[in-house]
């Protein structure tokens, strides 16, 4: 994919050069489309098989949603659009014509003044930072895809894992539309794919890597540094020679220091650091904390608003729930209509398949693997980060599907496992 985003900056520093004498900057966005799709047409073409007949109609099933929601907004609005998305879409807008807006506090933080800068080189419509979405989202599944190549996972697993990916609403619609959830969601599994490469390789190069691109990710939402505590609990307890995990009182100690550091650095001024900035919004007091975790964060489809959190013992013992209602809301008990059944549907009943394929299938025959463990621990303080902070459906499906290709990994991970020792026992057998 890297020919179809190098056409592309190409296209827009064009479009740059020439824009002084351009007029209609709607007609040459969309020119700028019908140029650069040849390219990802070629590129896609060069995967074979199955996996190149689920990307081709992905790619334009991606396209179509883009379409319906830049010109069919009178007839169809898509969930989520809206709202955040033209609040994004103005504040780049006014950065693209206004660059000493860079500096300054703005709607939609960093993530705006990205799209102020892809403005102002190429043509200021909101169709150029959709697409760019759309190319993210299929990055994204390539990206899977040879995370798999390098775990050596069999093509029906693979096939069956991209498929999901390629046709889940949420992955097509959060690709589709103008919001920053694609972008982060690259980053995540862009630093995934690169720490497999130090899990494979003992590089401490893709370790340090792996990690600086997570942190990108983290400045456009603080959320998915839980992360890194999985990334740094690999690298003090996994040893590469044995493929175990060696746990020592010396290595715990370093792993509880790091860990601790990450958890309590709210006591520093975080405003200066940027992929923790955010944070400073909830945590200037541990009774901002408190606040957040006990709700009302707004809107019809809140939940658990009742909630009353004091004091860490409390926080401590409703996490499991906030937890739960963040991955699966809207909750049946929460329904409020035909939307709330059709994202439950739609969207949070493929994460509880998921999760209960998980608990059941790691409790069977992936206790000791350490790949599995350390995804788990990513998985669980990214939840639980995400858990406390929200309290309102909506939300909660924006901020989980930034980590859903992490849970499909684990996911496919674990019936890897399992299937490989169903071999191995009707072989003995």
């Amino acid at each position: 994919m890297i020919l179809v985003w190098m056409s592309l900056l190409i296209e827009l520093l064009v479009f740059y050069i020439f824009k002084p004498f351009i007029e209609n900057e709607e007609f040459f966005a969309v020119l700028i489309l019908l140029i650069n799709i040849p390219f990802v047409l070629y590129m896609i073409g060069k995967y074979h098989g199955k996996f190149f007949l689920i990307l081709f109609p992905a790619f334009f099933i991606r396209l179509l949603f883009m379409f319906v929601d830049i010109y069919g907004k009178n007839y169809i609005t898509l969930p989520h659009s809206g709202g955040d998305s033209e609040g994004f879409l103005a504040s780049g807008i006014k950065i693209s014509q206004d660059l000493s807006l860079m500096s300054e506090e703005i709607y939609g933080g960093l993530y705006s003044k990205i799209l102020g800068l892809i403005f102002y080189l190429g043509p200021a419509d909101r169709i150029i930072g959709q697409y760019i979405n759309v190319l993210l989202g299929i990055t994204t599944i390539v990206i899977v895809w040879k995370i798999f190549t390098n775990l050596e996972i069999n093509d029906k697993l693979k096939l069956f894992s991209i498929f999901i990916m390629a046709v889940f609403p949420s992955a097509i619609i959060f690709s589709s539309i103008l919001l920053r959830e694609a972008l982060i969601t690259f980053f995540v599994v862009w630093s995934f794919y690169i720490f497999i490469k130090w899990y494979k390789s003992s590089r401490l190069f893709y370790f340090i890597l792996s990690v600086i691109i997570l942190l990108i990710g983290a400045t456009f939402h603080s959320g998915v540094i839980g992360i890194l505590i999985g990334y740094i609990f690999m690298l003090v307890f996994y040893n590469h020679n044995s493929n175990k995990l060696n746990f020592s009182i010396k290595s715990s100690v370093v792993f509880l220091v790091f860990t601790s550091f990450i958890i309590v650095m709210n006591s520093v001024p975080l405003e200066n650091i940027p992929f923790l900035s955010k944070i400073t919004q909830y945590m200037d007091e541990i009774d901002d904390l408190y606040d957040v975790a006990s709700g009302g964060g707004g809107g019809g489809s809140s939940y658990l608003t009742n909630l009353s959190i004091n004091n860490p013992v409390e926080l401590l013992l409703v996490s499991p729930i906030k937890i739960v209602y963040f991955l699966f809301s809207p909750l049946p008990w929460t329904w409020r209509g035909f939307s709330d059944i059709l994202s439950f549907f739609s969207d949070s009943l493929i994460y509880f398949i998921i999760s209960y394929s998980l608990i059941l299938n790691f409790k069977k025959n992936n206790k000791k693997d350490p790949l599995t463990i350390g995804i788990i621990i990513m998985l669980i303080t990214t939840l639980l980060i995400f858990g406390i902070g929200i309290s309102n459906a909506g939300t909660a499906m924006r901020h989980r599907y930034k980590i859903f290709y992490i849970f499909m990994i684990l996911f496919i991970i674990i019936k890897k496992t399992m299937n490989s020792k169903d071999k191995l026992y009707k072989k003995i057998k």
